[in-house]
């Protein structure tokens, strides 16, 4: 899927030289503030939420599902002709700040060619923003702002949303941060104007253009599969150790043959190891991780008909294989980037997210307390999954009276409980009875609820994002795959 980019209207640079537009929209000052962009000394601030500032941050605009792939800092490119129309960049970050704060800030971004000194508002390529520091709630927001946009992303780029939007430099309360500077973070002001009652944003042309990642990047699609064409394929590991996929091919699963041998001590039973599948690189194709009873968690590659021979990712996890009373891991994307994070099941009942950073998981503090009688698959399990299709991993508490609540997702955190399904206190999968397993099966990006009875009947109940409707039986014969012993079946 690809944002819309407006790269037509300004395909030449510099812009063409106009004559002055007295009456153009006036900025919230007639400083010249290119004029004092290369100025100031770094203040040793890398975010506003720091040095006495708001220790709360507000919400922030919601990013899109990036890759890895970002382009440079935008160039010292400061004002040098008169233009000032109003460029798609400022004009589109007006209406994304406005929609996400229910803000109708006019914004200024033109200023007239006559008015002042150097400005990227005469070019119509700056926004200011109006926020004031002396209303807590608007400081508030006006922090978190640029925060976000200066924050590391998940793949460890630093500054990104600045990056992709191609943001020159920003102002704000006697602070401006420069792209040319970065590495100095936040630098001190000396304009006439403190910028206290809003934030300047000042784009290279071709964040102004949209001709930048924020608005072309093709983005990361939904979870992926084994085959890659993001509809769940099924995955049997047989007691003998090999692996066989079963591709979805919408109505049923086709026998694709053996993919991997030598995983009969790797079927999670007691004083085994434990296999995963899961998206790690982000590339729509199901991975195999494999946790060895040491501990060590290696990652085994999906290179289109085989998985490679693995790395060494994370270790320390011997006493997370998931037997009874021992922790859990989890793996699904948390924060919506294309790669799946690492969720940890703790022993004292607490959930932390290891975000994934590309080669490891990152530690973060815990994001949900009082799980501790899910470690006994008796009182229940847990799931994570994106049922709402969003692309961040949302908690499912399978109940031991059968009730399924849901707790949506939002990146960081789980949200309020709902009742979504109920009649399932026979599936908490001890053996002789069934089994749950939530993947996407029709390529929709939601997770569907697969049934598997034990009479070894499969069923697909479709995800309609706050239920999943009375389910189509999908595969049979599957009886010895219900654990106590016997195989096990995936699906991802």
């Amino acid at each position: 899927m690809l944002l819309a980019s407006n790269t037509q209207a300004y395909a030449a640079d510099p812009a063409p030289q106009r004559a002055t537009i007295g009456s153009a929209a006036l900025a919230g000052d007639d400083e010249g503030e290119s004029d004092f962009a290369d100025l100031g000394a770094p203040t040793g601030e890398a975010s506003m939420l720091e040095g006495g500032f708001e220790v709360a941050a507000a919400k922030v605009p919601d990013s899109p599902n990036f890759g890895p792939a970002i382009e440079g800092y935008a160039a010292a490119d400061y004002q040098t002709t008169c233009d000032p129309d109003e460029k798609p960049g400022p004009v589109s970050l007006r209406a994304l700040l406005n929609s996400t704060y229910g803000l109708n800030r006019t914004g200024n971004i033109s200023r007239a060619c006559g008015s002042g000194g150097k400005s990227e508002h005469k070019e119509g390529r700056a926004l200011d923003y109006m926020l004031d520091v002396n209303d807590s709630a608007q400081k508030k927001i006006a922090n978190s702002v640029v925060d976000w946009m200066l924050d590391t992303d998940s793949y460890g780029h630093k500054h990104a949303v600045a990056r992709r939007m191609g943001i020159m430099y920003i102002i704000w309360n006697r602070k401006i941060w420069s792209a040319s500077r970065a590495s100095e973070g936040w630098r001190s002001y000396s304009g006439s104007s403190p910028h206290t009652d809003h934030i300047h944003f000042s784009f290279g042309w071709p964040g102004a253009r949209k001709q930048t990642s924020w608005w072309t990047a093709a983005l990361p699609e939904g979870p992926g599969s084994v085959d890659g064409d993001g509809r769940a394929d099924l995955i049997v590991h047989n007691t003998a150790g090999e692996i066989s996929i079963r591709n979805n091919k919408g109505s049923f699963f086709e026998n694709s043959g053996t993919r991997s041998t030598g995983w009969d001590s790797y079927l999670g039973y007691p004083g085994q190891g434990r296999l995963y599948y899961a998206d790690i690189n982000g590339d729509r194709k199901t991975d195999l991780l494999n946790q060895r009873t040491n501990g060590e968690i290696f990652v085994r590659y999906n290179r289109g008909s085989y998985w490679d021979d693995g790395v060494l990712f994370t270790k320390g996890w011997q006493d997370y294989l998931g037997g009874e009373g021992q922790g859990k891991l989890f793996f699904a994307d948390m924060n919506g980037d294309g790669r799946a994070d690492l969720i940890v099941l703790q022993y004292d009942g607490s959930i932390v997210v290891r975000y994934n950073r590309g080669s490891f998981f990152e530690a973060q503090p815990a994001v949900s307390q009082g799980w501790a009688d899910y470690l006994y698959e008796v009182n229940g399990k847990l799931y994570f999954t994106d049922v709402n299709g969003d692309r961040k991993a949302d908690m499912l508490v399978h109940r031991y009276n059968g009730d399924i609540n849901i707790r949506y997702g939002t990146g960081s955190s789980f949200g309020t409980s709902y009742l979504i399904s109920e009649g399932w206190a026979s599936y908490l999968g001890d053996g002789s009875n069934g089994r749950l397993y939530f993947a996407d099966i029709n390529g929709d990006d939601k997770s569907d609820m697969i049934v598997h009875r034990y009479n070894g009947d499969i069923s697909v109940r479709y995800s309609q994002s706050t239920s999943w409707d009375g389910g189509t039986l999908f595969s049979q014969g599957w009886q010895d795959y219900l654990g106590n012993g016997g195989g096990r079946l995936s699906f991802a």
